[in-house]
């Protein structure tokens, strides 16, 4: 048996996101988060991130209303 390693906490995510870390939505017999570098992330926490105002889709997908991936639009330092 497979063990996935737990998931992150939200303050957790943010801090990956800020870093500039991608959160994807990966489909399977039921749609998964996972924060790419950094690890999963429960279906909750993945609609926190979505609804941030920073965030935006980083890849439309297969149809262009429904993203697969989000990253947050930081402006360069």
């Amino acid at each position: 048996m497979i063990r996935r390693p737990a998931n992150l906490p939200h303050a957790a995510v943010l801090r990956q996101m800020f870093k500039g870390s991608c959160l994807f939505r990966i489909n399977g017999k039921r749609a998964e988060y996972e924060v790419v570098p950094g690890g999963p992330v429960s279906s909750a926490t993945a609609a926190m991130i979505i609804a941030h105002t920073l965030c935006r889709p980083a890849d439309p997908g297969l149809l262009a209303s429904q993203p697969q991936s989000w990253k947050f639009d930081i402006p360069p330092q």
